[in-house]
């Protein structure tokens, strides 16, 4: 297995370089499956800041511009946006420019090589390939709803009617090497090989990042504003040889991927001693959304490691601690949603999230306090639910210029401090059982020869003491920094304030 696995790096190395790839002389791509990380790249002498660690033509990146599909079969992309009809395609078109490549050509593609050096189905752990009780151990975090194995089977389902209908041979004959198995892995692979890249640089000089932050199976990729005076780019997925090699990590990164016109480049943005390995960056990604997209977790935890609590969540702790109704907090909600005054203070922005983050620094989201001490004033009006949009507006602007002014001087009302401790110490119950369990503030990867089972309960344990110290820490904040003030001292203002605004009546002349 061993020499297999070394003459498949061997003849992969040697397939880049015949490609035009430039591969500085003080690098080696290593067998580091002892760690679970399959092949790296690591540096054979000292590496300096800016220096080029290697440089790949684009015509060596796969995608649905250089596929042999596009190719053989020059109409099957626009064949296939038109057999979605109104389903906006997203990974559908690269996916099966992969499968031709891979399971069609096979040792005929121009890729082969690379082909053999990424893993398979078995080594992979993104979680659409978890089993349902695998994933159960992952409650309470939210990162189960982020999975969309359902709209993952639907996408499976278009490609393999569209191969089925096709009046191309090349296809239409292979339908039965598209298995759910085979899907599921190029799928993966994307998710967590690819990159985004620029497809044209405008104006020559100038070099953009090529992300390789990748959402799930089931969306497109979301535009990114960029200054058109500067660089105006259109990204097309890609798989990139090589640039995919680099292991990843939040707190390691040492290397970064830009392009250029005619290639992509990967350049030291630190010093690298000799011995170190080269790292890259997925983005500012915490355990949970690594796992759900690469299948791995970084054990001493990431740099952007964070816990979420629900508006749900909020809405329940409100409902204890205030005399009122599911219907009415959804009914300020909507107000609140739409009010001028608290889109000004936060640029056309909505302080009604569906999930708040907590980062593991301690930051607590403004946005969480304000939603929060703002409802918590609200409700403790006792005609606030017979108010009519107009009356409710109007109560709501002093409150809202009120809430704004206490938080600026780290202060919230006692009320309020009562609806986030209940929020954050119910969020934080749900982890207890599971972290206590396991006794650990840290974790250590489990050993290479442990099980696939193994190995998952042990990143499940990485992502709840993630998320639960994430909250933990963001709860310690609010109790030490944040003093309480009396309700109705700041009610009485609220109204004072009404009051002083209010137009004074004429005094009637006889």
């Amino acid at each position: 297995m061993t020499a297999n696995y070394t003459e498949t790096t061997t003849e992969y190395v040697s397939w880049l370089t015949n490609n035009g790839v430039k591969i500085s002389p003080k690098l080696k791509v290593e067998d580091n499956r002892y760690k679970d990380e399959g092949r790296c790249v690591v540096t054979t002498t000292d590496i300096q800041k800016d220096e080029l660690l290697f440089e790949i033509p684009r015509n060596v990146l796969l995608n649905c511009e250089t596929s042999q599909l596009v190719k053989d079969i020059p109409a099957v992309l626009t064949e296939l946006e038109t057999f979605s009809g109104s389903e906006p395609l997203s990974w559908e078109p690269l996916i099966l420019c992969l499968f031709y490549e891979m399971y069609i050509l096979k040792d005929k593609s121009r890729w082969w090589p690379y082909f053999e050096v990424l893993p398979t189905l078995e080594d992979m752990n993104v979680l659409v390939l978890w089993s349902d009780e695998d994933l159960a151990a992952l409650e309470p975090s939210y990162v189960l709803s982020c999975i969309g194995k359902e709209q993952v089977e639907n996408m499976y389902q278009l490609l393999k009617r569209f191969i089925e209908a096709s009046d191309h041979e090349q296809l239409k004959s292979n339908l039965n090497k598209f298995s759910w198995d085979s899907f599921i892995r190029i799928g993966s692979l994307i998710m967590s090989y690819s990159f985004d890249v620029g497809k044209e640089i405008h104006n020559e000089g100038k070099e953009g990042e090529s992300m390789n932050e990748n959402d799930n199976m089931t969306n497109g990729d979301e535009d990114e504003d960029e200054d058109e005076e500067d660089l105006e780019v259109e990204m097309i997925k890609s798989m990139v040889p090589l640039a995919d090699t680099l292991n990843a990590d939040t707190k390691k990164c040492n290397a970064n991927l830009l392009h250029s016109k005619q290639t992509l480049r990967m350049i030291a943005i630190r010093d690298i001693p000799s011995g170190e390995q080269v790292y890259n960056t997925y983005g500012e990604l915490s355990n949970s959304e690594i796992l759900r997209r690469y299948g791995y977790v970084e054990w001493d935890g990431s740099y952007y490691d964070c816990g979420e609590i629900s508006k749900s969540a909020i809405h329940k702790s409100l409902l204890q601690l205030f005399p009122t109704s599911t219907e009415t907090l959804e009914r300020l909600d909507a107000v609140i949603d739409e009010n001028e005054k608290v889109l000004d203070l936060f640029d056309d922005d909505t302080i009604v999230e569906d999930t708040y983050i907590f980062e593991s620094d301690g930051e607590i989201p403004f946005k969480f306090l304000f939603y929060i001490q703002l409802m918590a004033l609200l409700l403790q009006n006792s005609r606030i639910e017979k108010m009519g949009p107009i009356a409710l507006s109007k109560y709501m602007a002093p409150t809202i210029d009120k809430t704004s002014k206490i938080l600026q001087e780290q202060k919230v009302t006692r009320k309020a401090l009562d609806v986030l401790n209940d929020s954050l110490d119910t969020r934080m119950k749900q982890y207890e059982q599971k972290i206590t369990d396991s006794g650990e503030d840290s974790l250590e990867p489990p050993s290479h020869e442990a099980s696939t089972k193994e190995k998952r309960m042990r990143m499940v344990k990485m992502i709840l003491l993630s998320e639960y110290k994430s909250l933990r820490k963001c709860s310690e904040v609010i109790r030490e920094e944040f003093g309480p003030l009396s309700d109705s001292d700041v009610l009485s203002e609220i109204k004072q304030s009404k009051e002083e605004k209010r137009p004074k009546k004429r005094a009637k002349t006889r």
